[in-house]
């Protein structure tokens, strides 16, 4: 880039001081070292501005500096200047300063103030004023010297300093950016090797050697800044890519160059589990394992390994014939452990005819035949085989055990045909007291635990099962009964007409099947069959007996009557005289003894009269009494008729009647009462 050097100098004519300024242009490379000298503008966008004593001396004693920094053009072309303070190094004591001023003269404002007590490192400063320039005044004072201070200028783009760089092929691609030297500004653009764009990553396997350019574009009239970084790139060695290696323990010799992958090149090493190798591999000598292929790289290309993983599968046997006898009841068996030798494990069988099994053989499940046991010995090494002849014996079948209940009444019955299952027939029988027969009588054979024994053919152990019976009585309602009873007679149980032994607590239903209380009375309860019925307990079906009642009407003689009659009153029926509704068709017996019912007054002798309906049985004979009185009639005799003479002593009128009159009868004469003695 172009920077004018202005120099200041000062004249002394005459006892009188005059400033020259000297503007001093000349053509400057991005990052150059810019020296604090009195009286010097710098104009420039870039570079590293020191200390008196430059980058590699020290700043002097009583000193009093003032330099200017301007961006490329002088004051107010644009750009403001920028500077960061990298380093700081000054002498103890308060003499040695430094003041950074906005503009282009120390009139400007006071931006910072760095000495031995304030560090300016890492403290970028920036101008504002319009002519976008920095003055620096530096004083120092006689105490000592120091190495001063190193400040980059950031007025302008910054590409950072040029690099170099070697990769391998193989590398992670990398952002060039990292790779320059300085402090770059983000932001610029790369150029490849030829100048065409570029992303700014390099890729290592894809993109070109040669020189990257980074442009980063300047504010005008600060130019771009331009840095490169040259790239070498190495070709890294090949190893081939992992493999593995399978081989059987009986196998032969083999190359372990041949099971990598890719395209290894020759020339590199082995290493194996026990050190070096020759890479050739033996199974009957080499221990399995990783085998490592070393091919050595050119820096900085790392040497390139690939590892061939060596299995070395055992020979597996699948040992010798072997035979197996079960009863069809037995527990599972493993049929490996009926092989012979020292068979593998792992192997799969096969069931008479050719399918799948899993080797446990389950008797009464599985087919009984050959079963053939393979293994098939991991690649590469070859199948073995070796069978089982499973013999299968039937098992007897004694049925399975069972609980029973039978009621008392229940009809005799085989004891196996109540066993669970399908038990063999042939067994024996064993109860509660001893050896039983094949048949259970519940109203005769004990209860408890009846065992049926069914011999087995080895090796089949003898097969029992056990039938526990219990027996519970069954209800008795009692035996049916026939009665007859009078329609007068009295209320009663008919649980006591039933015959037997009834049990209690039963329930009674009346002729059409309505429920009944149970007790019967006689002219207000229904005639016909009452059924008792006891509900047994299960297994017990409920018992029932009935109680046939015929109810016989009783007969009416009416209701006994006391009457009175006069002597001479007429003949009338005794029946009409009764009380009540007495029911016609009885006898009459008089005092006199049987008499045909009709009463005569006068005639017929007072006293009791027997009226009697004759029953039906069990109804007796019904009876009603009519009491008769008779009272005599009154007996006035017959007229008659007196002829007297007047003189006649008087005499009782009585004794003129006719007939047998009575004496206590009153007289009326033509005038009235009488005394019934007529004086003539």
């Amino acid at each position: 880039m172009d920077t004018a050097l202005n120099i200041l100098i000062t004249v002394v004519k005459k006892g009188r001081s005059i400033a020259l300024a000297l503007t001093l242009f000349a053509s400057v490379a991005s990052g150059q070292d810019f020296l604090a000298i009195d009286g010097v503008v710098h104009e420039t966008c870039s570079g590293v501005f020191l200390d008196s004593g430059g980058g590699a001396g020290n700043y002097g004693n009583s000193q009093n500096i003032t330099t200017t920094i301007c961006p490329t053009g002088g004051a107010g072309a644009g750009p403001l200047t920028q500077v960061r303070f990298n380093t700081w190094v000054v002498a103890a004591g308060p003499g040695d300063v430094l003041s950074i001023y906005d503009g282009t003269t120390t009139l400007g404002t006071l931006l910072a103030t760095g000495s031995s007590t304030i560090s300016l490192a890492g403290t970028t400063v920036t101008a504002s004023a319009p002519s976008g320039c920095l003055t620096f005044q530096w004083t120092s004072d006689g105490s000592g010297e120091a190495a001063g201070w190193s400040a980059s200028i950031l007025t302008g783009p910054d590409a950072g300093s040029d690099a170099t760089a070697t990769f391998c092929r193989d590398d992670a691609a990398v952002a060039l950016f990292t790779l320059l030297g300085g402090t770059p500004d983000l932001g610029g653009t790369w150029a490849r090797p030829g100048g065409t764009p570029h992303s700014g990553t390099l890729d290592p396997a894809s993109d070109p050697v040669g020189v990257y350019t980074y442009t980063v574009t300047g504010t005008s009239p600060c130019p771009a800044d331009v840095s490169t970084v040259t790239i070498s790139l190495i070709t890294p060695p090949n190893a081939g890519s992992n493999g593995t290696l399978t081989l059987c323990s009986n196998s032969a010799s083999t190359s372990l160059f041949a099971a990598l992958g890719g395209t290894p090149s020759a020339g590199g090493t082995w290493t194996g589990p026990g050190g070096p190798h020759s890479g050739t591999f033996n199974p009957a000598t080499n221990p399995p394992g990783p085998y490592v292929y070393t091919v050595n790289g050119t820096a900085p290309c790392a040497s390139a390994t690939a590892t061939v993983t060596v299995t070395v599968n055992p020979r597996l046997l699948a040992g010798t014939n072997g035979t197996l006898t079960v009863c069809s009841n037995g527990a599972p068996v493993d049929l490996f452990t009926r092989l012979g030798g020292s068979p593998s494990p792992g192997g799969s069988w096969t069931a008479p005819g050719g399918g799948a099994v899993t080797g446990i053989y389950t008797p009464g499940t599985s087919v009984p035949g050959v079963y053939t046991y393979t293994v098939q010995g991991l690649p590469p090494c070859a199948a073995s085989t070796a069978t089982v002849t499973v013999t299968q014996v039937a098992a007897p079948d004694a049925g399975g055990d069972r609980t029973i209940v039978v009621c008392s009444d229940d009809a005799t019955f085989p004891l196996i045909s109540r066993l669970n299952g399908t038990p063999d027939a042939g067994g024996s029988w064993t109860g509660p007291g001893g050896p039983h027969g094949p048949n259970f009588d519940p109203g005769v054979d004990p209860p408890g635990a009846y065992v049926y024994l069914v011999n087995g053919t080895t090796p089949c152990a003898n097969a029992s099962a056990t039938l526990t019976i219990q027996v519970r009585e069954a209800p008795d309602a009692g035996t049916n009964a026939t009665i007859t009873v009078c329609s007068t007679d009295g209320s009663f149980a008919l649980f006591n007409a039933l015959g037997g032994a009834p049990d209690p607590g039963g329930a009674w239903t009346a002729p059409g099947g309505a429920a009944h209380p149970g007790t019967f009375i006689p002219g207000t309860s229904a005639a016909g069959t009452y059924t008792y019925t006891v509900t047994g307990q299960a297994p017990c079906d409920p018992a029932t007996a009935t109680v046939t009642v015929n109810v016989s009407t009783a007969p009416n003689a009416g209701a006994n009557n006391t009457i009175t009659r006069c002597s001479n009153a007429p003949a009338f029926p005794l029946f009409g005289q009764l009380a009540g509704t007495p029911s016609a068709g009885g006898t009459w017996t008089g005092p006199s003894g049987a008499m045909n019912g009709t009463f005569t007054p006068g005639t017929s002798a007072p006293g009791a009269y027997v009226y009697r309906v004759v029953g039906t049985a069990p109804c007796a004979d019904a009876i009603a009494v009519v009491t008769v009185n008779v009272v005599d009639a009154p007996i006035a005799g017959t007229n008659g008729t007196a002829s007297v003479c007047s003189n006649e002593a008087a005499f009782p009128l009585i004794g003129r009647l006719g007939g047998t009159p009575a004496t206590n009868g009153t007289w009326t004469g033509p005038g009235g009462a009488s005394t019934g003695i007529f004086t003539p």
